[in-house]
């Protein structure tokens, strides 16, 4: 048996269990280190350095974890705050930038962005997801 199929199959018995890190967070986590990676490598800074390592550490112990439900936790946590800030760019991109054809609201119910078209008067707006129903002026 060669040298690099020993060292694979080992590698595999130590990852048996473990989180292993293919999540939002990880992937984001690696990211923002190799980021700050980038900058101090313009910067040169002793802080920044131990920040970046920081970051790099929690990002080793979330890999390999053997705490899936803590670290399922986190990463939900994490994609539930990402997807609030893309929703809040997109929801200001949007009326900030074009779409002026249309108006935006939110389903009372299960808040759902629905478009409606300008200049329609009052109108009742179904919501597709749920179903409820709802008047708003264009």
């Amino acid at each position: 048996m060669n040298l690099f199929r020993r060292m694979a199959e080992y590698l595999t018995r130590f990852m048996s269990g473990r989180y292993g890190g293919r999540d939002n967070l990880n992937i984001a986590l690696l990211g923002f280190a190799l980021l700050l990676m980038l900058i101090n490598a313009f910067a040169k800074s002793a802080g920044l350095t131990l920040f970046t390592a920081a970051v790099l550490g929690y990002h080793l112990f979330r890999s390999l974890s053997r705490n899936f439900p803590a670290r399922q936790k986190e990463n939900s946590v994490f994609t539930q705050a990402v997807l609030k800030v893309y929703r809040w760019c997109r929801h200001t991109a949007r009326h900030m930038f074009g779409d002026s054809n249309y108006k935006y609201y939110t389903c009372p119910q299960c808040r759902k962005e629905l478009r409606v078209p300008r200049k329609k008067g009052n109108i009742e707006i179904t919501c597709p997801q749920c179903g409820r129903s709802f008047r708003a002026r264009t």
